[in-house]
């Protein structure tokens, strides 16, 4: 049986630097431009995969945040109070936000204000626009932290969308941070197309074996290594297994936890 090592979070984000080996360079218009990833974090609720993707932004120069929660969420605060952020609530944002900062930044979080049930779905249109402008516009990083309600039918159906920038994405410098509570429910390509996918605690067997075949590791190991998260003393239960996609950045898999200290 394999076993994954485990790694400090500085360690980690240090492989996860080198993989994302952006040619960062800003056009004649001043917009920046970068290199394209995708990114895939998978886990239950407040599980970290969240906090991870925050975290894994910092690595990219142009960021947007889709924020499609109803009311207040610390999760997507962070991104606009530790982060600095600046929270839009339509599309096409002001002029000024679309300018680099003067750390060569772009950081939207896209988050109208839903108080009510019935807006739940109503700002799709909204959303669409922003990915719109991604696609055509490219070297942009989107995190979409709800990929099921997002992409879904029953939810905002911008899988058309999300499928366009995990498919063809990359070559226009667009990278696509995605998080999933379950591998499922979203159209293959789009996680099909990730090269790096973090594993936190799944409760499903066959959801890990889905996993487990778009890497070099065993469903088996793999199942074994997920199960074997958070169990150790000392931990902070936000522990997750990064699983290296075949052919992707030739890393190894290893297990690791988000470290208070980068938040």
């Amino acid at each position: 049986m394999e076993r994954p090592p485990q790694v400090s979070f500085p360690a980690f984000l240090k492989g996860q630097i080198r993989t994302n080996a952006e040619a960062v360079y800003v056009r004649d218009d001043g917009t920046v431009g970068m290199d394209g990833i995708h990114r895939l974090a998978v886990g239950q609720n407040k599980s970290g995969k969240t906090t991870l993707l925050r975290v894994l932004a910092r690595l990219k120069r142009a960021n947007l945040v889709l924020g499609t929660k109803p009311g207040r969420d610390t999760s997507l605060e962070a991104f606009q109070f530790e982060e600095g952020y600046t929270r839009i609530e339509t599309w096409p944002p002001k002029n000024k936000d679309l300018r680099p900062r003067k750390d060569g930044t772009v950081r939207l979080l896209l988050w109208p204000k839903i108080t009510v049930y019935g807006q739940l779905r109503s700002f799709a249109t909204t959303y669409r626009a922003a990915l719109h402008h991604v696609i055509t516009d490219g070297n942009w990083t989107t995190t979409v932290d709800e990929g099921l309600w997002v992409c879904g039918r029953k939810g905002l159906d911008l899988a058309e969308e999300v499928s366009e920038i995990a498919y063809g994405g990359r070559s226009n410098g667009n990278s696509l941070h995605l998080g999933l509570q379950r591998p499922s429910g979203v159209p293959v390509i789009i996680h099909d197309q990730c090269h790096e996918s973090y594993l936190f605690e799944l409760g499903n067997e066959n959801d890990l074996r889905n996993m487990a075949s778009y890497s070099k590791y065993s469903p088996t190991d793999t199942i074994t290594a997920v199960r074997m998260l958070n169990t150790a003393k000392g931990n902070q239960g936000h522990q997750f297994l990064h699983l290296p996609r075949t052919g992707g950045s030739g890393q190894h898999w290893e297990v690791t936890e988000i470290d208070p200290r980068f938040l």
